[in-house]
């Protein structure tokens, strides 16, 4: 069913738009308001006091079986870190000639679940549900399950304002069933794409929420009976499939204040391979006939704080009984209620405080006049609720914008030239002159802009565990010199605009390290530096556009595995390369002529891309190193001796730039 076409849509969007909803009185002359502190907008408020603009309309549940979205369908939007979320869940359906003709079906289940979203774009899950299951037609009649379970991890991230998407991950675990009709547990995975759409991201006045979720199902309920196979009736009460299945889901919903009805899609489809289906009779029964089809109609009721009450049917779009196959009921009712809480967050309040004030006689004009208005956010226009607003020079509390709405009145003033500050943590102040005058109450709106965090990075330079004195060079969208001191115990802290830089670190008596970072807007990275002592002989030099080791480059016998002796000289290779500010090189491998020459061209190749990786992993940007491999194919000298061969076995590093 379409939720427009639904008369509850309409009374309720009657009622929030009509002029009287939010008729709002002017505050008495008796009393003010003192802001205490900030209240920036719980995560599960009183909705029926909000705008419809308000994103907090949409309140985030755990769904049937656990993971935050709808009651069959994930979001891929996990609100705000920290949040836990519990819910529980009644099912119920009574339906005759139910899975098959004169059959009765009676089945009632609880489901509990639990999600924790840790931070922004991680969810944990899990749930737990006992049900029974009575039928005239199964072996036994009753059948109860006590302790199936769902446990899963969801990653989400945001790809564009309003547009999320994630992947998840979900363990299923069927315990032994209470009859006779099963004598062993089963369990499953199935991981799904996730993709949520928020209309009212780009346009505050349309509340609309869109989710698609795509899957695959594996589980081993085709062995909850080893001794027999089970019978329509049973595999129902059951949930117990013989074949894997591909899964998809789809749901809107119309984040109302107070109510927010909801709709869902779901299809499955079995991988049968090949093998052919049959009804109860033995019939032969299509694959699409047999694709379990569900569509669900619901409604959540968000009117407290904290608490929403969920009810929602299921309906059975089409699906015919075939063996191995659970078929969906005709219908499936559930009931339940989730609770928001957020046991990690400290909440400030606005509390109310009563000024006498001198009243003025009857009939007299007004000698003073009042500032109301909204504050908005300069970028969604959404309300700001919890902000301060102080109006100078006078020496008055400052008032705070209204929870929902945003609005605000100021106290009377006198006549004159007033200058209004706005404060909202995370925003920039915002300052505005007005004019007051006699017997008027003058409308402005306030935009605040989202405060930009400083861009910072964080720069240590010790050698073993000590502060070392040295020189900090950082280029990229801007160049920074800074030093470090010697026994210094804090960091070096320099603002830098986002984008990618490279680091060099370089100290007198040490070798030089240097470091590729990409930096993001608002962001702060610690950067460490353990430098190491100049060796005592220098093994490194350039000549020829080349760099030269005394030393060779060693590896495993016939393999491309650095031995650990090599390391000391990379790392002067790494100090020759920051010092003498190489921008690009290419190392080369070589081999003897002994052995399979395809093979020795891969060994080569292999060993060249083992000195590339030492020199990424010691900072060195990946995109100024070229790996070639030649084999055998450019000796120095003729293999015809062990001493020459040993010779041509080797790895040289060129200077491009």
């Amino acid at each position: 069913m379409r939720p427009f076409l639904c008369p509850w849509y309409w009374v309720v969007a009657f009622c929030w738009f009509s002029p009287w909803a939010h008729a709002e009185g002017p505050p008495t002359a008796q009393q003010a308001v003192r802001a205490i502190g900030i209240d920036d907008g719980a995560e599960s408020p009183a909705t029926w006091k909000l705008d419809i603009t308000d994103r907090r309309t949409s309140r985030l549940t755990t769904g049937f079986q656990g993971a935050t979205g709808l009651l069959h369908t994930s979001s891929a939007d996990l609100g705000r870190s920290g949040m836990l979320r519990f819910s529980a869940t009644g099912e119920y359906l009574h339906a005759t000639d139910f899975p098959v003709r004169t059959a009765v079906d009676t089945r009632s289940a609880a489901t509990f679940a639990a999600s924790w979203v840790p931070i922004r774009f991680i969810e944990i899950y899990a749930a737990y549900n006992a049900s029974s299951n009575a039928n005239s037609n199964s072996t036994p009649v009753r059948i109860q399950s006590i302790g199936d379970g769902d446990a899963g991890l969801k990653l989400a991230t945001s790809l564009a304002p309003g547009l999320y998407t994630g992947i998840e991950g979900r363990a299923i675990f069927f315990a032994k069933s209470g009859g006779e009709a099963a004598r062993t547990s089963g369990w499953g995975l199935s991981p799904r794409l996730l993709l949520t759409y928020d209309a009212r991201e780009q346009n505050p006045q349309v509340p609309f929420r869109f989710h698609l979720n795509l899957g695959f199902l594996w589980d081993t309920t085709r062995a909850l009976q080893p001794t027999r196979s089970l019978g329509a009736a049973e595999q129902f009460a059951l949930n117990a499939n013989n074949f894997n299945r591909l899964w998809g889901s789809a749901g809107i919903e119309i984040p109302l204040p107070v109510l927010i009805p909801f709709g869902e899609y779901g299809v499955t489809c079995p991988l049968i391979s090949g093998q052919p289906l049959t009804d109860p009779a033995g019939n032969p029964v299509p694959l699409l006939a047999a694709m379990p089809q569900i569509a669900t109609i619901g409604l959540k009721v968000t009117a407290i704080e904290d608490l929403t009450l969920i009810a929602a049917i299921d309906l059975r779009v089409r699906s015919t009984v075939a063996i191995g196959i659970p078929t969906p009921a005709p219908y499936d009712f559930f009931f339940g209620a989730s609770l928001n809480v957020d046991p990690f967050r400290a909440h400030t309040e606005i509390v109310p405080i009563v000024k006498e004030v001198a009243v003025r006689p009857p009939n007299s004009p007004p000698v003073t006049g009042q500032i109301a208005g909204t504050v908005t956010d300069s970028a969604t226009h959404a309300p700001i609720p919890g902000a301060l607003i102080s109006f100078g020079p006078a020496d008055l509390p400052p008032v705070a914008s209204a929870s929902g709405s945003g609005k605000f009145l100021s106290y009377e003033l006198a006549p004159g030239v007033v200058l209004v500050k706005v404060m909202k943590p995370g925003y920039e102040a915002l300052e505005q002159q007005v004019e007051i005058q006699q017997g008027r109450t003058l409308e402005i709106p306030l935009e605040l802009k989202l405060a930009i965090k400083p861009t910072r990075l964080r720069v240590s330079v010790t050698s073993a565990n000590r502060g070392l004195a040295g020189a900090v060079s950082i280029r990229g969208p801007m160049e920074r010199e800074i030093t470090t001191v010697d026994a210094a115990k804090e960091p070096v802290e320099v603002e830098v605009k986002p984008g990618a830089y490279v680091v060099n670190v370089s100290s007198s008596g040490y070798l030089a390290q240097t470091r590729t970072i990409e930096v993001d807007e608002g962001s702060e990275i610690s950067l460490s530096f353990d430098l190491v002592p100049e060796p005592r002989d220098r093994l490194v030099s350039i000549k020829d556009k080349k760099i030269e080791t005394l030393q060779r480059i060693h590896f495993t016998p016939t393999k491309a595995t650095l031995l650990p002796d090599s390391y000391s000289l990379l790392n002067q290779v790494v100090d020759l390369i920051v010092k003498s500010d190489i921008k690009r090189i290419r190392v080369v491998g070589h081999t003897d002529s002994s052995g399979n020459k395809r093979k020795n061209f891969s060994l080569s190749l292999a060993r060249a891309a083992s000195v590339a990786n030492f020199l990424e992993k010691s900072g060195i940007d990946k995109n100024r190193i070229e790996t070639a491999g030649y084999g055998d194919s450019r000796p120095v000298v003729p293999n015809v001796t062990a001493r020459n061969r040993e010779i041509n076995r080797r790895v040289e590093i060129l200077i491009l730039d």
